[in-house]
């Protein structure tokens, strides 16, 4: 009846015949990956998202981790206009969002997303107070005081699933989007319009 399970996100423990698990990692056997993470301006707080050991939360005004294992969690981001805003993307690139500023989310986002997993930095919160999500082939945009998100691609050009973007701090006009770096598909492009056209900036890339 007593099973010890080791996976991605380290040791468990069943005493019923695997009905119910124990995670055994405790304080001294801190094994997991992490994919993302964000870090709020207003009270320091930390989240992170762990492979098979979700988002979890360092409260700074107590000095204390939060944690809610349920399964993979991926990226974080704290609103920066905003506190106690946070966005966390759990596995299949699901988007929720927790209002206390700590894990979990369990408020849905609003973005019904249906994409390959990506665990990468796919959340960007700016100071304009506007949300961006990254994932398939596009980038996806909650502006502020809006509820609906708006699509920003599929991307041309992209060949690949979208791998890494980021937005300007100055002028979110600008952004910049790579895809998987493989094979014949190296691309990174640059958009100057809000993502409503892009040109191909790695011509001169050597990329290999």
């Amino acid at each position: 009846d007593h099973i010890l399970l080791c996976t991605d996100g380290g040791l468990s423990y069943s005493s019923n015949s695997g009905k119910t698990y124990k995670n055994l990692n405790g304080a001294y056997l801190p094994i997991t990956q992490f994919y993302g993470l964000g870090v709020s301006q207003f009270d320091g707080n930390i989240t992170l998202g762990a492979q098979d050991n979700s988002l979890m939360t360092y409260v700074a005004a107590n000095k204390k981790w939060k944690i809610s294992i349920n399964g993979d969690g991926y990226d974080a981001e704290y609103a920066q206009h905003q506190k106690g805003l946070l966005y966390g993307e759990y596995n299949f690139q699901t988007l929720q969002v927790s209002r206390n500023g700590e894990a979990p989310c369990n408020n849905n986002s609003g973005l019904n997303h249906n994409g390959e997993n990506n665990p990468n930095k796919n959340l960007r919160c700016t100071k304009n107070g506007n949300v961006y999500f990254g994932g398939g082939y596009k980038i996806n945009k909650l502006a502020l005081h809006q509820t609906k998100w708006q699509a920003l691609g599929p991307i041309p050009g992209m060949g690949n699933y979208l791998f890494a973007y980021d937005i300007c701090e100055v002028n979110e006009d600008i952004m910049y989007a790579a895809n998987i770096w493989n094979g014949a598909t190296n691309t990174l492009l640059k958009s100057i319009d809000a993502g409503k056209t892009w040109q191909d900036i790695s011509t001169n890339l050597s990329i290999d």
